[in-house]
Order: structure tokens, then sequence, then C-alpha cells
């Protein structure tokens, strides 16, 4: 008997390959959300943090221009905060979409195993069959020839 041969090897090593390349996108944009994540949590503390000097020189009576000057720092912060979450939404949203494309396609190669199992079992009961044959036929002829000797 041939040896075994999934049908369907090819499209299941494509699916493998797919797959593999579909979790390093997935990997690459949880990178960026990361990277995202720990941008706005800097501008967060960044904002406290001048915030806290604000009101700590207005305590102090600093002058107008300082106060200025840490109020413009602030706001480029608050900007840059607002950027940093709307690019964070969107990567968020690729993230999801890229998760279920690594799913779907995990989904795909799991029923390619399963089939290839369910023809792997059916390939050892042929040959299995095909062994239980053979082994059939030569305890058969060991008969004839045991009886055509026993008879002449």
């Amino acid at each position: 008997m041939k040896p075994f041969s999934f049908t369907l090897q090819r499209l299941l090593d494509f699916k493998e390959r797919m797959l593999e390349k579909e979790k390093l996108t997935l990997a690459a944009l949880r990178v960026e959300q990361r990277k995202l994540q720990d941008l706005i949590d800097h501008l967060l503390d960044q904002i406290s943090l001048l915030q806290d000097m604000m009101r700590k020189k207005a305590v102090e009576g600093a002058f107008a221009y300082e106060l200025q000057s840490l109020q413009y720092q602030v706001d480029i912060c608050k900007h840059k905060l607002r950027s940093a979450r709307e690019e964070k939404k969107k990567v968020d949203l690729q993230v999801e979409r890229q998760l279920q494309t690594v799913l779907t396609v995990d989904r795909e190669r799991a029923q390619l195993e399963k089939l290839k199992e369910k023809q792997l079992e059916e390939y050892r009961l042929a040959e299995s069959r095909e062994s239980a044959e053979i082994i059939s036929e030569f305890v058969s002829m060991n008969l004839i020839r045991e009886n055509s000797r026993l008879g002449a």
C-alpha cells in the first residue's frame, strides 16, 4: 500500500503560513497599541505635573508670563493626548479586526487538521484490512499446500 498522503496538504500548509503571517501582524499591532497607551500615560503624568507646578507657582505669586508658559505647555500636552487617544482608538479597531482574522484562519486550519486526521484514520483502516487480506491469503495458500501434500 502506498504511504499516506493528505489530499489537501498544500492547502493546509498555506493556511498554516497564513496563520503565522496574521499572528505576526496582530503582534505588531499590539506593540503599536502598547506604545500608544504608554504615550497616553506619559502625557497624563506630564499634564498632572505641569498643573501641579502651575498651582504651586500661583500660590507663591509667580509672574503672569510664567503661568502662561506653563498653561501653554499643558495645552500642547492636551492636544497631543487627544491625538494619541484618537490614534489608539483606530489601532484598537485594527487589533480587533486582526484578531477576528486570526481566529477565522485558525478555525479553517483546524478544520483541515480534523479532515487530515479523518483521512489518516481511514487510511489506517484500509491498511489494516489489506494486511488482514494478505494474511488470510497466506494462511489459505499454506492450507491448500498442506492439503495437497497430504492428499498426494
